[in-house]
């Protein structure tokens, strides 16, 4: 039932890092995985104030049916939008019944 919720896909990217040999650091936009089946909707201010969020300045919440790899820092491509990863929420900490991700729009 879930799964026919799923109606968006998006794109998931990392921000790896490397060092030269001179110890510069450089991180480069690196797609994870594409076209992943979810369900992207945007944040109300009061799901902001009923979840005790104020100081956050959150966007969107992109719901996953599993754990895609989605971690903090990480950017959520969706259509011509870049979300970034603020916080990931596994199932099991009994945050939601899915995997979420709350991002910002950028």
């Amino acid at each position: 039932m879930f799964n026919d919720m799923l109606i968006n896909t998006v794109d998931l990217y990392a921000f790896p890092a490397t060092t030269a040999p001179g110890g510069a650091v450089t991180k480069t936009k690196t797609l994870v995985t594409a076209a992943i089946p979810c369900n992207v909707q945007t944040i109300s201010g009061q799901r902001i104030v009923a979840q005790g969020r104020e100081d956050q300045i959150l966007s969107h919440r992109v719901y996953f049916a599993t754990n895609p790899g989605v971690k903090q820092g990480m950017l959520i491509r969706f259509g011509g939008s870049d979300l970034y990863v603020d916080a990931a929420y596994d199932p099991s900490a009994g945050h939601e019944a899915v995997w979420c991700a709350d991002c910002v729009e950028r």
